[in-house]
């Protein structure tokens, strides 16, 4: 700490001599105004190749959110509750300076005191001028989320100049450790996002994605993969998995030891993948219909065409899954017979709750979203990937910018932060009516309310058993809404409630052993038991939820048979390895 007190003195004892050399540089620019260098339009800077896609981000994110922005400034302006925070806090700053000058403390404490009661002050005036503003009850609890957010953007250790061990590394190393903050910060603003795992760490198909499996079937939109048996003998029945589209497939195999895809065929499962193609412009123009149709829909014939004897189980993650819980109920009857169950993976069928996200999405928002996106037009994955990043943002952002920016400390390798990074853009139109239909009339629990690839969505002629599978800490799909699909499927449903979050929970691989979960064994279907009855009446366990759902699943899958000795059939010959290609862009 003695060479931080010695570095802050020479900082304040060099003030002088830095304020003189400014006013001399000042002076010679206005002697001089040739060295000047003139200002760009934004056309110019635009088109410079020095514009960040950071910038366009930032640009399409101020457009979606400005209706909620506009509204919230003009009641804080009228209030006038900003001055009157500032006048309040001015008086608390000199306080509390008077008061460490007088205990005369140490310069370099006095400094950081100093720093914590500014940024504790910012905090203040920025969220008490927000609690006086009216509200009403959707912007309260947006404000609420606002709230959080600054208490986490006010931390003392986001700043260099109030983070102690910031100032401490850089001493130490010479200032190479900002040197190196910089050289992040400025790969991050060329990317356009935080690169929370190195990127080279990860190489898809070779140390991430690697399940063994050939794809057997690609359309404009999908990649159908068929992953190779790891027994000698399997089930009859194969599972499909249908990913989010709003994400990469491979957080479901993402490394052998915490592989969900490897767990199911070393259980003697046939297991298909879809991989969504990420749409470039030339995509703008999908709907939901679109990804109903020729995403699971097509893949669905596929593999009864593959195995035109056998039966179905489907396997729907996050949007995946109620993608997959829509399609199978639209299925003909014929076809329903043959899919043999339904697992729901932190999925929403109900939308009357949907927790932190509720804030980023208003009846204004989604109006915006149609008039700018709606008809035509790609919504970025950047873009999508910052939402999600600000429901959790110290682990997400603000520990990155610290160990990252502030200390020059190379980003650890980890393969679910790299998945996060790897961003996926989703079509204006479909998104449009998603969050339309879902998440502002919550239309998927009533009976025929919406219409897809012409057929009347009815979730009550799904008669195949269900599985339901929540986590208890998921900042996207709220546990208490997932556990009320319960009540939309048939009584034949069992429902599970994972430790972990949206992505922990899921990937909840055999070897941690120190998992806990909630199990509900049996539920009755007509009487649901309410959520804290289920709660009373559940134990926890410890282990992973994936034995227990494998030995369910496995119980569906119809007997056994020796596995074949090639993917596909003749129709549907393997196309590439897997991977495949949309994955990899």
């Amino acid at each position: 700490m003695g060479k931080v007190k010695t570095k802050i003195r020479q900082i304040f004892e060099s003030k002088a001599e830095r304020d003189e050399q400014a006013r001399l540089k000042a002076l010679y620019e206005v002697q001089n105004p040739e060295i000047r260098e003139p200002k760009k339009s934004e056309e110019e800077i635009k088109n410079s190749k020095d514009f960040s896609p950071l910038g366009e981000l930032l640009q399409h994110w101020h457009k979606l959110l400005s209706p909620h922005a506009t509204n919230a400034l003009d009641q804080l302006y009228g209030l006038n509750v900003w001055q009157d925070q500032l006048d309040t806090q001015q008086t608390l700053i000199n306080d509390a300076y008077l008061s460490h000058v007088s205990a005369k403390k140490d310069p370099v404490e006095l400094w950081f005191g100093l720093c914590e009661t500014i940024l504790a002050s910012a905090k203040d005036i920025t969220q008490k001028s927000l609690a006086e503003a009216k509200w009403n009850a959707q912007d309260h609890k947006r404000n609420e989320f606002i709230t959080n957010q600054i208490e986490f953007l006010f931390q003392p250790t986001n700043f260099f100049w109030s983070n102690r061990e910031a100032i401490e590394t850089a001493i130490e190393t010479k200032g190479r450790s900002i040197q190196k903050g910089f050289t992040f910060l400025s790969e991050d603003l060329s990317r356009g996002t935080l690169n929370l795992s190195p990127e080279k760490a990860f190489t898809i198909g070779e140390n991430i994605a690697q399940t063994d499996g050939h794809v057997v079937f690609k359309n404009n939109l999908v990649e159908l993969i068929q992953y190779e048996p790891k027994t000698k003998n399997v089930k009859t029945n194969p599972v499909l998995i249908v990913p989010p589209f709003i994400n990469k497939f491979y957080i479901l195999d993402l490394q052998e030891s915490n592989s969900l895809v490897q767990h199911l065929v070393s259980q003697g499962l046939t297991v298909f993948m879809i991989s969504w193609k990420n749409p470039k412009t030339e995509d703008g123009h999908l709907t939901w219909n679109d990804y109903a149709a020729d995403g699971v829909l097509s893949t669905i014939d596929t593999i009864f065409d593959i195995y035109p004897k056998n039966k179905l189980n489907i396997t729907g993650y996050c949007i995946g899954g109620t993608l997959a819980a829509m399609c199978t109920a639209i299925l003909s009857d014929a076809k329903k017979e043959k899919i043999s169950s339904l697992t729901l993976l932190n999925t929403l069928i109900d939308f009357s709750d949907v927790g932190e996200i509720s804030n980023f999405i208003s009846e204004e928002f989604v109006q915006h979203l149609n008039n700018t996106i709606g008809k035509n037009g790609i919504f970025p994955g950047s873009v999508m990937s910052m939402v999600f990043s600000a429901l959790r943002p110290k682990e997400l952002i603000w520990n990155y910018v610290e160990s990252t920016y502030l200390k020059g400390a190379e980003p650890t390798p980890f393969d679910f932060l790299h998945w996060n990074a790897d961003n996926t853009n989703v079509p204006g139109p479909l998104l449009f009516w998603y969050l339309k239909e879902m998440y502002l009339n919550n239309n998927l629990r009533r009976k025929n309310h919406l219409s897809v690839v012409g057929e009347s969505v009815d979730l009550s002629t799904i008669s195949c058993p269900c599985f339901v599978v929540a986590s208890r800490r998921d900042h996207i799909v709220p546990w208490q809404t997932a556990y009320k699909s319960t009540g939309l499927l048939n009584d034949d449903c069992k429902f599970i409630l994972a430790s972990g979050g949206h992505v922990a929970g899921i990937i909840s691989p055999q070897n941690n052993t120190d998992k806990e979960t909630h199990y509900a064994k049996t539920i009755d279907g007509k009487s649901r038991k309410n959520i804290q009855d289920w709660i009373n009446e559940s134990l926890p366990e410890k282990g992973s939820w994936w034995a227990y759902w494998t030995k369910w699943l496995t119980e569906n899958s119809g007997g056994s048979t020796s596995r074949r000795k090639n993917v596909g059939n003749k129709r549907f010959k393997p196309i590439a390895q897997a991977p495949g290609e949309y994955v990899k862009h």
